[in-house]
């Protein structure tokens, strides 16, 4: 009964505190006790579709106002499953047990090799040993609170796509392509629209 109550007044940030607590104490002892950790986006690429940042930590020293320890943890909201979760927040995890300046170079790379993570070192991945004892720490943690953000992403162009039989390319909108036909001007065929 205990278990559950606890469970229902778990959030987000909790959840990621207290798994924080048990990666430090069994892989990373290093890792400073107290650290702030927000389930929030990154300062910058956090809605890319290519090079989507998941994670940063940020020093003490460039965050004005009163947090929690030296260091500050962010994990994307838009991370949806819990072992995905728990390798960023190793990955941050590893940055808060250095110093600020060592970003990815020989220091950090050590480090995140010894508690099981992998090349490469900007965006590492768990090792199947590592991911064995992340599934045995989720077992152990409250069910995820729930919830992921899904980025909206900007439509691109509405340009319609056709095509000619010579070959041709050309865009139009709906509203040209309504019309009435389009007559390619190098051999006099008609542009079709291409279909989805």
């Amino acid at each position: 009964m205990k278990k559950q109550k606890k469970e229902e007044s778990m959030n987000r940030e909790t959840w990621l505190r207290a798994a924080y607590a048990i990666l430090r104490k069994e892989l990373l002892p290093e890792a400073p006790e107290n650290v702030a950790i927000s389930w929030s986006f990154p300062s910058k690429g956090a809605t890319s579709q290519k090079k989507r940042r998941i994670g940063e930590c940020w020093s003490k020293n460039g965050i004005g106002g009163k947090v929690e320890g030296d260091k500050v943890i962010l994990v994307s909201p838009t991370i949806q499953k819990e072992l995905a979760l728990l390798d960023t927040l190793l990955h941050e995890a590893v940055h808060a047990a250095l110093p600020a300046t060592v970003g990815h170079r020989a220091a950090f790379s050590q480090l995140a090799k010894r508690v099981g993570l992998m090349k490469p070192w900007t965006a590492t991945r768990p090792s199947p040993e590592l991911i064995v004892k992340l599934e045995n720490i989720i077992e152990r943690l409250p069910k995820w609170p729930g919830g992921h953000l899904v980025p909206t992403t900007s439509q691109v162009s509405r340009q319609l796509k056709a095509e000619c039989g010579c070959g041709r390319i050309l865009r139009m909108s709906k509203k040209v392509a309504e019309g009435g036909p389009v007559i390619c001007g190098l051999c006099d065929g008609v542009f079709e629209l291409e279909t989805e």
